[in-house]
């Protein structure tokens, strides 16, 4: 069980974590839709078998990211944070609907990415709370009054914990689980 004093924070950021969450699951969704309207319209093109990436490599890549998202967020002032957002939503989307395409398999092409995937998506909403502090704030300055929470710094190192933490697990299940459990779908 989560700790309660993260839950509190993840709820005093319920705004922006229902906007990027909105995003996510609704281009995901259409994906999905789209691909069960062409499951019989295509012939597979090749198989896909996924390989083991080391964990460290894909942990490392994964919080090299979001720092830099973080970073180019706030000095953008949430600009590039919503670009980057949008960019791994279709990244996403596209790498699911991609491996259905080649492989013909709905169970392959989801479970190969969505397993780990899961984690992987919260984390980077979580990275999106922090990349978008600069916009927030100037928002709650421009209109004068509160419409998004901003987090203190101990707040801020506690959502950072937390996202290192779903990528180091999203790692885990990315190069152990996905690539095990997803081959039964072929």
């Amino acid at each position: 069980m989560l700790h309660s004093g993260l839950l509190l924070l993840l709820k005093k950021n319920s705004k922006i974590l229902l906007i990027a969450g909105f995003v996510w699951v609704f281009i995901l969704i259409l994906t999905i839709v789209s691909m069960l309207l062409q499951w019989n319209n295509f012939i597979p093109t090749k198989e896909l078998y996924p390989e083991s990436v080391p964990i460290f490599e894909i942990f490392q890549h994964n919080v090299m990211l979001a720092f830099s998202f973080i970073l180019l967020g706030n000095a953008t002032f949430g600009v590039l944070s919503m670009l980057v957002l949008l960019l791994n939503v279709y990244i996403t989307s596209f790498a699911v609907y991609y491996v259905f395409i080649e492989t013909g398999s709905f169970g392959f092409s989801v479970t190969v990415i969505l397993t780990h995937g899961i984690l992987e998506i919260s984390a980077m909403i979580i990275c999106f709370i922090l990349s978008t502090f600069t916009m927030r704030l100037a928002i709650n300055k421009m209109f004068n009054q509160q419409i998004f929470y901003l987090n203190n710094s101990k707040q801020k190192v506690t959502l950072l914990t937390f996202m290192i933490t779903l990528f180091f697990l999203a790692a885990v299940i990315e190069s152990q689980v996905s690539v095990r459990f997803s081959v039964l779908f072929l």
